[in-house]
């Protein structure tokens, strides 16, 4: 995390327990409208951990930045919280928790929402294979299937897909925004199977690659897969599955980060500020 994120951080460490609104919902790097669930032995590293409805951690799980929860928080057994918590409502711990900072419930904390979008759809399909690869230009598609084995390349833009589909096995997405931003918005299904690679040119940061869903079915990170982009699920579950890695950020109806799996938290506001929609 570079000196940027970090002072951003601490920033936003002041604000949102005091002021919670829309304009900050970027400043989370996981945040759900009801439930945020970290699994069991899960590690985050710094930034902000949230949700309107609940927050639970798990057994033997490692936050090293703020949980802020709208309603409740549930922390189990021996989890540990190098940072402040802070709730709407109850705080709940278990035996040998660990939180080194504040510690504070029943507090005024507003709710915030996740911004929907509309998205077009088109007709193009695509279908790609064991071997095969394909450079693919922003445009409007319609339903886009990765097999194990395919590769696909992205450049700055905005894509639409009707769906977008990636199966288990070692399928691989590589993105390139140059300076800019990668915009992935789907109107329906939005999967990503295990073992899945997603891979960034250069030095660019995860949050320059944006994907976006209306799909009210599970949006999937699969088992033993390194994610680097931000997903936005204002009507889904986001289920990341155990032993992934995460670079970037969560938000979704609802949000799990299974057992043993470890999340880089990056502030998202950097592309709330840009002009990504234009």
């Amino acid at each position: 995390m570079n000196q940027r994120q970090g002072a951003l951080l601490a920033l936003i460490s002041l604000l949102l327990p005091f002021s919670a609104s829309a304009e900050h919902l970027c400043a989370y790097g996981i945040f759900s409208q009801t439930e945020t669930n970290i699994r069991d032995r899960v590690q985050i590293t710094p930034g902000v951990v949230g949700a309107n409805t609940r927050v639970e951690v798990g057994v033997e799980a490692k936050l090293n930045g703020d949980i802020v929860s709208a309603g409740t928080l549930f922390l189990r057994d021996r989890c540990t919280v190098n940072a402040n918590v802070w709730a709407g409502g109850t705080i709940t711990t278990q035996n040998q928790v660990t939180v080194t900072g504040t510690s504070q419930g029943n507090l005024g904390i507003a709710p915030e929402s996740i911004a929907t979008k509309t998205v077009p759809v088109g007709t193009q399909h695509l279908t790609l294979n064991n071997g095969q690869s394909m450079a693919l230009t922003p445009g409007t598609y319609g339903d886009v299937r990765l097999n194990a084995g395919a590769s696909m390349s992205f450049v700055e833009g905005v894509y639409n897909f009707r769906s977008f589909v990636v199966e288990a096995g070692n399928a691989v997405l590589h993105f390139d925004p140059d300076g800019g931003f990668i915009e992935l918005n789907t109107q329906n299904e939005l999967r990503f199977g295990d073992r899945n690679s997603f891979v960034l040119a250069g030095d660019a940061d995860p949050v320059q690659v944006q994907w976006y869903t209306n799909a009210t079915s599970q949006v999937k990170v699969g088992t033993d897969t390194t994610f680097n982009g931000v997903i936005t699920a204002p009507n889904a579950q986001v289920y990341v599955f155990s032993r992934c890695t995460v670079n970037g950020a969560l938000y979704g109806k609802s949000v799990w980060v299974d057992t043993d799996s470890k999340v880089n938290l990056y502030p998202n506001c950097t592309a709330y500020n840009s002009d990504i929609d234009d």
